[in-house]
């Protein structure tokens, strides 16, 4: 749908005249294919990597129905974050269904009344499961390794800079398709360091917590009051069990690699929105009937 309604929505938000022998069919079926688009949340992505931000929110006069739709299913400001998370850091398009999945998967809740917000700040709830505060905690996240590789933050600063991976499906780097026990090739550039103590602090990359002490983890930096910036290539097996799971990477402050995974691992997963974003790498669904697909651009 994306693919018919791209062109027909440029010429409409440009107000150029649509080529066909029938005016008003034409728009019609533009704003039909753009309404499908947009109550389609797996293509809103989509859509914002096709148009620019401006063309989206200042729609032509003679597609009131399609800018009403927009601004009924999505605010402006969402849609910027939206924008900014698809382009600058390569998520998915159907990121925050992947995020609902995953949270359901595990049984972790989400806050929906007033009394159970009032109960605390750091669960998840309506309002962390949207593109805006998504992208907040991303951008905080970016902000804190910058001050860190500038040696102005002296604590604690673990972050992936870069990412690609090769396997059946790696098209999407933020979210992988592998038939079960896939072998995943995994290349990654990192930051670490915390000059504030003397303690040894690991940095691993594993899925989720499936046999990270039996060896199935990317061991990727041991720091201790000192920086590393570098890059790391390594490889994950893929459960057997088809699902979705998530690559993430974690902090551990133990004597060695193997402590760490043997009494780190397993840790509560993405309980909280700053842990989710202190610890997502990508998505990984396990597909017995994944199909071949090339690998797409670093993220």
């Amino acid at each position: 749908r994306l693919a018919t309604a791209t062109p027909q929505i440029k010429q409409l938000l440009r107000g150029d005249p649509i080529q066909s022998t029938d005016q008003n069919m034409s728009l019609k079926n533009s704003e039909r294919n753009m309404l499908e688009v947009i109550g389609d949340q797996s293509l809103l992505g989509d859509v914002c990597a096709s148009l620019s931000l401006p063309d989206i929110v200042c729609l032509s006069s003679t597609s009131r129905t399609v800018r009403d739709a927009i601004r009924d299913h999505i605010s402006e400001n969402e849609i910027a974050a939206a924008r900014h998370m698809v382009m600058d850091y390569g998520f998915c398009l159907d990121h925050l269904d992947l995020l609902h999945e995953y949270l359901a998967k595990h049984k972790i809740p989400i806050k929906t009344t007033e009394k159970e917000k009032a109960e605390g700040d750091s669960g998840w709830d309506n309002q962390s499961l949207t593109w805006g505060v998504q992208a907040e905690n991303w951008d905080r996240k970016v902000e804190k390794y910058h001050s860190a590789a500038e040696r102005k933050y002296r604590g604690l600063c673990q972050w992936v800079i870069s990412w690609h991976a090769t396997c059946m499906d790696a098209s999407r780097q933020r979210a992988l398709i592998v038939r079960p026990g896939e072998t995943i090739q995994c290349d990654l550039t990192f930051h670490s360091s915390c000059l504030s103590n003397t303690c040894i602090i690991q940095m691993q990359v594993a899925i989720d917590s499936i046999d990270v002490a039996g060896g199935n983890r990317g061991d990727v930096a041991e720091v201790c009051c000192s920086s590393n910036s570098s890059r790391t290539k390594f490889s994950l097996t893929a459960p057997e069990e088809p699902g979705l799971y998530m690559i993430r990477y974690m902090s551990s402050w133990h004597y060695s690699f193997r402590q760490a995974a043997n009494e780190q691992w397993p840790k509560p997963l993405a309980r909280t929105p700053d842990e989710f974003a202190s610890s997502f790498i990508a998505w990984l669904r396990v597909d017995p009937t994944a199909a071949k697909k090339p690998a797409g651009n670093c993220v």
